[in-house]
């Protein structure tokens, strides 16, 4: 048989982190979770990191309505630089969906970047 890759997950994740971080950010990593199922959804989303401190909890849950989308966020800085990774999972009863992905955390370029 032919696969289909265009096929429809019930639940997605998907994760907009930035291209790259310098060392010292503070930001939100954004997620979008997908119900594309005709029924409301409440998605658990677990976050770990390496190289980046979550600072408001690695956990959330959201309740996505039918055939939509809700996007959360988690707060978290960079710890060191080199290289940051990441793995998200979501789960809503029998639907999951996971995604990971790294990013560099690059050292400023000179110590006047901390003069005032």
């Amino acid at each position: 048989g032919e696969s289909n890759i265009t096929a429809r997950l019930p639940l997605m994740v998907r994760p907009s982190p930035p291209r790259f971080l310098n060392y010292g950010d503070q930001f939100e990593f954004p997620v979008v979770l997908q119900n594309q199922t005709d029924q409301e959804m409440t998605v658990k989303v677990a976050l770990e990191t390496s190289n980046l401190k979550l600072t408001a909890g690695a956990g959330r849950k959201a309740v996505i309505p039918a055939n939509d989308r809700v996007e959360i966020r988690f707060p978290m800085t960079t710890v060191t630089a080199g290289t940051a990774r990441y793995q998200l999972a979501a789960e809503a009863g029998d639907f999951a969906d996971a995604q990971s992905g790294e990013l560099p955390v690059w050292t400023p370029a000179t110590t006047e970047a901390f003069a005032t």
